[in-house]
């Protein structure tokens, strides 16, 4: 299993973390030190991460184990005790050409673990973390898209799922009068990456939400 070959990379830089068994399920468990960018010891965490029957083209699951986080959506815990470290639009987006063991502990995992420990210290997350569940995912796409109104946000959308992809010298979509390539080209291939089934359901989602206002 593709996960499990990955494990000795993800070990040898992270050495508190060894492998063991879930079942017959091979897993990563251990602890994971949170240190700033001067060398100082903020926390450390006590963790699972648990392969997922589309790694690598969907992150592992990460669990805290040391009861240092609260289990709630508030503090991005879902049901079933795993950490939701990204909307899922961001997960898809990163995993697009696959996503190692090793690069989802230093891009997801240490900074969602980091901002636990700022919040615990200091009462919020760091840097406008998003909602859980659809609320996130709102914010995510306002944030890629950089639009804050919701009608405007589901119209763009509605745009990309309907229309081909512009040319680069096209007036952008979003009607600023820019040339597409100077305005919204990147985040619109980024959100192309999704498919138009998975940007469709988020788009009835965020309808809903709106009309529910």
């Amino acid at each position: 299993m593709m996960f499990a070959h990955q494990l000795d990379e993800a070990i040898a830089k992270y050495p508190k973390l060894v492998k063991s068994h879930a079942g017959t399920t091979t897993i990563l468990k251990g602890s994971i030190d949170i240190v700033d960018s001067n060398g100082k010891h903020w926390d450390s965490y006590d963790i699972e991460i648990h392969p997922t029957a589309d790694f690598p083209s969907r992150f592992p699951t990460l669990f805290e184990k040391g009861k240092k986080i609260p289990k709630n959506a508030d503090w991005h815990i879902n049901g079933d005790g795993s950490c939701c470290v990204a909307v899922l639009p961001h997960e898809i987006i990163a995993c697009t050409q696959g996503i190692s063991v090793l690069r989802y502990i230093e891009e997801f995992v240490i900074p969602f673990l980091a901002n636990q420990t700022y919040r615990r210290y200091q009462g919020e997350f760091a840097n406008g973390e998003y909602s859980h569940g659809i609320k996130g995912i709102v914010e995510y796409y306002q944030n890629l898209l950089q639009i804050e109104n919701i009608q405007t946000l589901i119209s763009l959308l509605d745009w990309i799922i309907k229309n081909p992809k512009p040319s680069r010298t096209n007036t952008c979509f979003c009607g600023s009068r820019k040339k597409f390539r100077h305005c919204h080209r990147d985040a619109y291939m980024k959100i192309a990456l999704l498919g138009k089934e998975l940007l469709q359901d988020d788009l009835d989602q965020i309808i809903s939400l709106y009309n529910a206002k």
